[in-house]
């Protein structure tokens, strides 16, 4: 990104976000979701982040399928590399392709302080919860794997999921409970006082007790016909519709190692 930070997307997000907030009366509720494009390709971090983040300390890729590849990597490990535009090369460059996704997290995490800034100029700051997640992630070349598709590895699976700034909980407190965004809707209408969820969605704050009411044994998760997911505390097994094979992976934290393949 050739132009200044004030002229990245990123930074004109967090800029309308700031100007909505700033037109709603001090004493109205609000509630904005901001929507950030990135981390995403084209990785093209502002120059004014460049150089932040240490190489050193960013994941490696993962070179080697553990067992034998699913059909699905097999093909994707052909096609995807053809998805970074050239003169990348995706294998030569890799390492430096993972240090932009890292400077772009770090332009959005400045963003995000831009609006804390702003809430706590007008005083709401203190009153106003913060939820933080994202959609998936990014193969980012495990296994010659890119971006995101039907796929049943941690790295496009596995997203963070903060609250953070609400009376109710313990700054860094974690919980191994199986959560999704799915459940963002019901902690909302929870934070806001209401009695009842909305559908499938159970808050967040409910987990975090000793003994949830609504506890998930499993979590199920989709792309269209593409692949079917459900996930236990250390276990994910994926089923493709299309092509009539599943695979069990065993899950630890955010690394994963296949387990078994069955079917075509």
């Amino acid at each position: 990104f050739r132009f200044a930070a004030e002229e990245h997307y990123e930074y004109w997000i967090a800029s309308q976000a700031i100007d909505w907030m700033d037109s709603i009366s001090a004493g109205e509720p609000l509630f904005a979701w901001v929507s950030f494009q990135g981390p995403h390709g084209p990785f093209n971090p502002p120059r004014e982040v460049r150089g932040c983040c240490d190489a050193t300390l960013l994941p490696k890729v993962r070179t080697n399928l553990e067992g034998e590849a699913s059909p699905v990597e097999r093909y994707r490990a052909v096609r995807d590399p053809e998805l970074v535009a050239p003169p990348v090369d995706p294998i030569r460059d890799n390492e430096a392709i993972r240090v932009s996704y890292a400077e772009m997290i770090a332009f959005i995490d400045q963003q995000i302080g831009r609006i804390l800034d702003a809430l706590e100029k007008n005083g709401r700051l203190e009153n106003a919860t913060i939820i933080f997640s994202a959609d998936h992630g990014d193969m980012l070349g495990d296994f010659s794997l890119w971006g995101k598709g039907s796929l049943s590895r941690s790295a496009q699976l596995s997203v963070p999921l903060v609250i953070a700034n609400h009376p109710d909980l313990t700054p860094g407190s974690t919980s191994k409970a199986l959560t999704g965004n799915l459940d963002i809707p019901g902690t909302v209408l929870d934070i806001a006082g209401a009695s009842a969820g909305i559908g499938l969605s159970r808050s967040l704050f409910d987990m975090l007790e000793p003994e949830p009411k609504q506890a998930r044994a499993v979590n199920f998760s989709e792309l269209g016909d593409c692949i079917k997911i459900v996930e236990a505390e250390a276990y994910r097994y994926c089923y493709y519709p299309f092509s009539g094979f599943g695979e069990l992976l065993r899950v630890d934290g955010c690394r994963d190692e296949r387990v078994t393949i069955e079917g075509n």
